[in-house]
């Protein structure tokens, strides 16, 4: 398994991703639904991940409860399917999320972002499978008209299949649309952070590849600096951030789903920058945190930045998964 990092001479902040109007409208939405949600007391007995019976309270966000595995230091949200199907029931916001001006917002903002991944993609696909060209491509939760059209255009994509988005009312199939059957490439990107049941869920996505086929996989991180610095004020929402996985939970999950890990790496560049513009967030007794905060110039800072990126500790992952060629009596 590789492990890949990037330098950064900088600490961006997520404005460069979100304009602030648009995040604090979509916020605002997304509290009054949790707030409108009625919660059961749950008894939460294990993790997710590792299934281990070692819980513990890590905070609590909009007055859920976000509980941290002590085994694999996974962090997940107590809640239960009915609060989770009322929050993604929610009409106000999958309009607000699918309407003109946020979809071209999003795409203004994430462009580089988003041809960064179809790099990422090419790069990767052309490495494992030894081909960029007549692919079929299966796009899992993609809610960006913008990068929906950016993987449709690539040269690896043959066929295009769009699942689990809201999306679904958009008409955005007119070119290389149309799945031929089993993925050759699966993108599921920044979404097993909202769900229930991780390994369910990678089986069914199992399923749904060839033998050989590749999975690109990114998530929000519980052991991710920013996180496990700010807890509850960092940006992680119910019921947006459910299931938070540490390294250890995802080896676990991909292993247990058939899955080989092929890459791993947090190339994340913000949890610096986040954690330093709100100083007043940290505990009083994380001594050191504050002192690198208030002291830390700005190379100290990037080199901080870097260490974490080097050490699997950003907030952000990055994960390229197969499934094995050998699996082919099992089609």
């Amino acid at each position: 398994m590789l492990k890949a990092y990037d330098y950064v001479e900088y600490s961006p902040d997520s404005s460069s991703l979100q304009n602030p109007q648009y995040f604090e409208r979509e916020l605002e939405i997304a509290q009054d639904i949790v707030k409108q949600i009625y919660k059961r007391e749950k008894k939460t007995c294990c993790c997710p991940a590792c299934r281990s019976s070692r819980i513990s309270h890590f905070c609590n966000k909009w007055k859920v409860e976000y509980l941290h595995c002590d085994d694999c230091e996974t962090i997940f949200a107590s809640v239960g399917r009915e609060e989770v199907e009322q929050y993604r029931q929610s009409e106000e916001l999958m309009e607000f999320r699918i309407s003109d001006e946020y979809q071209q917002e999003a795409a203004q903002k994430r462009e580089i972002t988003w041809m960064e991944s179809a790099d990422w993609i090419t790069f990767r696909v052309f490495r494992y499978l030894g081909k960029n060209d007549g692919l079929s491509v299966l796009d899992i939760g993609n809610r960006y008209e913008g990068f929906v059209n950016v993987v449709k255009g690539l040269p690896l994509t043959k066929d295009y299949s769009l699942k689990d988005s809201i999306l679904k009312y958009k008409d955005l199939f007119n070119r290389n649309s149309g799945s031929t059957g089993k993925a050759d490439i699966v993108l599921y990107l920044n979404q097993i952070q909202q769900s229930l049941k991780p390994l369910e869920k990678l089986r069914e996505i199992y399923a749904d590849m060839k033998p050989g086929a590749l999975l690109f996989f990114s998530t929000r991180m519980g052991t991710g600096f920013d996180v496990l610095i700010l807890k509850e004020h960092s940006k992680i929402f119910p019921y947006e951030h459910i299931f938070l996985p540490s390294k250890k939970g995802m080896e676990i999950l991909l292993s247990e789903a058939g899955f080989e890990i092929r890459e791993y790496a947090t190339p994340g560049r913000m949890d610096v920058g986040t954690v330093a513009r709100q100083t007043d967030k940290i505990s009083g007794d994380n001594y050191f945190i504050r002192s690198l905060m208030k002291n830390g110039d700005r190379s100290a800072l990037a080199e901080f930045q870097r260490f974490l990126q080097k050490s699997g500790m950003s907030s952000y992952a990055q994960i390229v998964a197969q499934k094995p060629v050998s699996c082919i009596s099992n089609q």
